[in-house]
């Protein structure tokens, strides 16, 4: 099963699929056009992973985690407690968090507060614009949507991003310079042999690449000045590059670094 969360408006949509991490038709035409970013995860490949199934357990909202919970304790009976919606589509209350699920095809379902569902729906019935006209995340997706764990941002989730993973280094006037011409970004995990992180940055200018790569850069020294040692062996194994309008950042680890790792105040830091 994978798992998709666009944080803009707060909507899951859990999807089978054969096609590792990639979405269906369906999925991608319910994600509205604006969404900031979009997180996939195929469970099914992560559980064959110590280090993956940790990074779960650390990071999952919990509006997942109370998904999970409800999933588990709810029958779904479709003769009990349906909300039936316009363009006879079916709401289903999950328990008692407040969220609600809907199934968009047999093997498609999105779930979130029923106000979230229904514009998801809204945006697969063609009232709204999807995602599939947002030629920036969908021209992101393409680069990392093979990877069991992928994400996208746009240009503000990407401003986000990258202010969180700067820390004090993006407050620096460079910052504010160059802020303006981050356009996406996207990153892919994968758990086959230990742990690989890449992360993408579009700034469209080789310049400001270059000079996001430089604060990066400092940042990961400032970082090491109070890091552990389990966090200086991160942070040494994290490779920073520019090149023709893109940053990237590429990080590894064995399994047992990395679950180590996510036990750090680095990584909640970077995370919270």
């Amino acid at each position: 099963m994978k798992r998709l969360v666009g944080f803009s408006i707060f909507a899951i949509l859990m999807a089978a699929s054969v096609h590792a991490a990639q979405l269906s038709t369906d999925a991608r035409g319910a994600i509205p056009h604006d969404v900031q970013q979009l997180v996939v995860i195929d469970y099914r490949a992560m559980q064959n992973s110590t280090a993956a199934m940790d990074l779960r357990a650390r990071v999952m909202p919990p509006e997942l985690k109370q998904f999970d919970e409800a999933l588990t304790k709810s029958g779904l009976n479709e003769n009990h407690d349906v909300d039936e919606l316009v363009r006879t589509n079916s709401i289903y209350p999950m328990t008692k968090t407040g969220m609600v699920l809907c199934f968009v095809d047999p093997s498609t379902m999105v779930f979130g507060s029923k106000d979230a569902v229904t514009k998801a729906l809204d945006v697969r019935d063609g009232m709204a614009a999807s995602m599939l006209t947002n030629g920036a995340m969908m021209n992101a997706m393409q680069s990392v949507d093979s990877q069991p764990l992928w994400s996208i941002l746009d240009d503000k989730g990407t401003q986000t991003m990258m202010k969180q993973l700067l820390g004090e280094a993006g407050s620096v006037t460079d910052f504010d310079t160059v802020k303006k011409h981050l356009e996406a970004s996207w990153y892919g995990m994968d758990f086959q042999h230990g742990v690989s992180f890449n992360l993408t940055i579009a700034t469209g200018d080789s310049f400001a690449a270059a000079t996001l790569s430089s604060l990066m850069t400092a940042a990961l020294m400032v970082r090491k000045l109070s890091a552990s040692d389990t966090e200086k062996t991160a942070l040494s194994a994290t490779d920073i590059s520019s090149d023709s309008g893109k940053l990237t950042i590429h990080f590894a680890s064995t399994d047992t670094e990395f679950s180590a790792l996510l036990q750090s105040p680095l990584f909640q830091s970077m995370v919270h």
